[in-house]
């Protein structure tokens, strides 16, 4: 037994691997260094109107770190991502090419600013589901179902040519809302589109911008309705 890294008296409340575990609650949260740490960051990124594609990964680096700590750390992570992925690329641009912060970048940064965002916490376990919503599309329509209740619908010709992975997504969100599912539930959506089911459980992705913009929709719907997927 290592007793310099060991600590012999049980706790329930404790720091391990850089992180605030509280075992009461089955929460975990980011330590008080690491919330400053985030906070000089966010500094730093918004003191200028554009940084070095070096400093973005840096800063980025830093945010990456604590995103899975936060309930929505990801879904505020992405933007930023896919600003510098669509702006500068290692192949093409030397590591001082300067990045413009957009305005969608701003209010992301802004949300990593309120230290009320990053001390909620997130559970250890995923919490049990109350509600199961099968969902399913074509490039025709939209259908869904839950414990017996059947929504349904059909695209419109400009939906029609969208992509199927957005019309799968869109496809979650309209059964969210026709479906009314009430506050605070825990819904496991069922979807056979792996990128669907992708851009869910990690809060979007940077390899479909048009993907990533329906996610958004989602998740504005499922802040508005107080729910968790």
């Amino acid at each position: 037994v290592n007793l310099e890294k060991s600590t012999l008296v049980p706790m329930q409340r404790f720091t391990f691997v850089g992180e605030r575990f509280d075992l009461v609650r089955g929460l975990v949260f980011p330590t008080q260094e690491h919330l400053e740490e985030v906070l000089q960051v966010v500094s730093r990124f918004l003191s200028s109107p554009a940084q070095s594609a070096w400093t973005w990964q840096t800063h980025l680096g830093v945010l990456g770190a604590q995103e899975q700590f936060n309930p929505f750390g990801s879904l505020h992570l992405r933007p930023l991502q896919l600003q510098l992925q669509h702006h500068w690329s290692a192949q093409r641009d030397p590591p001082d090419f300067l990045v413009q912060l957009l305005d969608e970048v701003r209010q992301c940064l802004a949300w990593w600013s309120q230290p009320a965002n990053l001390l909620k916490g997130q559970p250890l376990t995923p919490p049990p589901f109350s509600l199961r919503v099968f969902t399913d599309a074509s490039t025709v329509g939209w259908g869904a179902h839950c414990q017996g209740q059947t929504v349904q619908g059909l695209w419109s010709p400009l939906e029609a040519a969208l992509h199927i992975n957005v019309l799968e997504m869109r496809a979650v969100k309209l059964a969210l809302e026709s479906l009314q599912v009430p506050a605070h539930q825990v819904v496991l959506v069922a979807s056979d589109n792996t990128s669907v089911v992708a851009y869910i459980n990690r809060q979007g992705g940077t390899r479909s911008p048009s993907l990533w913009t329906e996610t958004t929709g989602l998740f504005d719907l499922v802040r508005a309705l107080d729910i968790q997927l």
